[in-house]
């Protein structure tokens, strides 16, 4: 932390630093990450969707890259091969991506608009898993 202003050479600021009521409600968060720990609930989740995904486009026309670290999935990429780095998300059909985004929420799935990453959260069960995955089941492109 004496890196950062004013002891040290890096600025840092945002709409929240440092409010007594967001630094009391992060510190309750982690209270409550450490007690009941969502984290495997969280990966297991993620590797339920990311595969479910992967068997949804899997004898599709076009290819898709899902990739996965813990509960955080890069979204479904139209791309073919593994996403590794920016030019290879570039390269990804973004125009199909935004027609799958409005398929997912004409069936009442809501997702990033942008086909930049998805994250979950301990309210993200086997309904809403499902959900996603029977609207990727019917996406024609």
């Amino acid at each position: 932390m004496e890196r950062l202003a004013p002891a040290g050479p890096v600025y840092q600021a945002g709409t929240l630093s440092g409010n007594p009521v967001a630094v009391a409600a992060g510190i309750a968060t982690l209270d409550l990450a450490r007690r009941f720990d969502p984290y495997p609930g969280l990966e297991r989740t993620a590797e339920t969707l990311a595969t479910g995904l992967e068997a949804a486009f899997a004898t599709g026309p076009f290819p898709i890259s899902i990739g996965r670290a813990g509960s955080l999935l890069p979204a479904c990429l139209f791309a073919e091969g593994p996403v590794r780095n920016f030019d290879d998300a570039k390269a990804a059909d973004h125009d199909r991506y935004a027609r799958f985004f409005h398929h997912l929420l004409d069936r009442g799935s809501r997702c990033r608009p942008r086909a930049t990453s998805w994250t979950l959260g301990t309210e993200h069960g086997p309904d809403e898993v499902g959900a996603v995955l029977d609207a990727a089941g019917s996406f024609e492109g």
